[in-house]
């Protein structure tokens, strides 16, 4: 691959993403400790890199970060979709939360 695949995640770095209703019988008591938003960016970021040669990684923070070049996410905000968003090479690809595997199987196939 020749060409440096983009990853830029959208959402808020110090906040959990919101419930999902993971389906468990955990009770009130959750599932345990929900990693931040720039928790799941990192641990994309380490297990991406290990597997993908020339990948560039950004982290915008939807309310420090300018979003005007960024029209689709702005969108997505304005319909209420869960973030964080996740766009590979400028193409908006998950939204709601950061799936490791799924991102990893997207950037596979874009450059096969």
């Amino acid at each position: 691959m020749n060409s440096k695949t983009q990853v830029i995640v959208f959402g808020l770095k110090d906040e959990a993403p919101a419930e999902s209703g993971c389906g468990c019988s955990c009770g009130d008591t959750g599932c345990g400790p929900t990693p931040t938003m720039g928790e799941m960016y990192q641990e994309l970021s380490e297990f991406l890199t290990t597997k993908v040669d020339n990948i560039e990684f950004k982290f915008v923070d939807i309310l420090e970060d300018e979003l005007e070049e960024h029209e689709d996410v702005l969108e997505l905000l304005e319909k209420q979709f869960p973030i964080p968003f996740t766009k590979i090479n400028g193409k908006m690809a998950f939204y709601g939360g950061i799936s490791n595997e799924a991102i990893y199987e997207d950037i596979k196939k874009l450059n096969a």
